[in-house]
């Protein structure tokens, strides 16, 4: 696995994404990893919640930086039919799977958890079925240590659906940007935004 610096590794991300990339994007995140020194200007950790930072957006792909203090999660969530990836930056991440089945009314679920992993530092979910993918992420780190991960959706994301494992009932939260990068990373990025079949 070749390690490179924030801006190189979304500079070679975006010669990746294209209309129907899954494969090139998963084997991009399995041949490069992140260095984590290179990280270390955008870190922002928040002690009450996760936070999310903005490295690139288009209408087809948004990519946000997540730093995760001890004990963070998100809530059992979906990407509304649309496949994301996940890079682990530093730490160690917890991953569980969900197999949700509509209710009668659909507002109510039956929530069964499928399978659960660990990812840890430079190691990547490429979920075969990203699309259909209902998950909790957590930083499954000792003690007090942070964990940073990347992760793309193929969508800009506003809001996603959540799913509440205790009385199965659902919900649809809005995703909020803690820090806006994008400036940051223009240079990088400026081939993918330019060319119209990709966004």
């Amino acid at each position: 696995m070749t390690a490179l610096p924030l801006g190189e590794w979304i500079e070679g991300l975006t010669g990746q994404l294209s209309i129907d990339a899954n494969r090139d994007i998963g084997a991009y995140l399995r041949g490069y990893r992140i260095t984590p020194e290179s990280v270390e200007p955008c870190l922002l950790l928040d002690a009450k919640h996760y936070t999310r930072s903005l490295l690139f957006n288009t209408p087809l792909w948004q990519c946000v930086l997540m730093c995760w203090n001890a004990g963070q999660r998100t809530p059992v969530h979906d990407h509304d039919g649309h496949p994301a990836w996940v890079s682990l930056v530093r730490g160690r991440l917890g991953v569980r799977n969900f197999v949700v089945a509509p209710q009668a009314d659909q507002t109510m679920f039956r929530i069964e958890e499928s399978a659960s992993l660990a990812l840890d530092d430079g190691e990547s979910e490429c979920p075969a079925q990203a699309e259909a993918s209902v998950h909790e992420v957590r930083n499954a780190g000792q003690g007090s240590q942070y964990a940073v991960s990347v992760h793309l959706y193929g969508q800009a994301m506003a809001s996603c659906g959540t799913y509440d494992p205790g009385n199965g009932r659902y919900r649809r939260v809005a995703l909020s940007i803690d820090r806006d990068l994008s400036d940051l990373f223009a240079p990088a990025t400026r081939a993918l935004i330019a060319d119209p079949a990709l966004n």
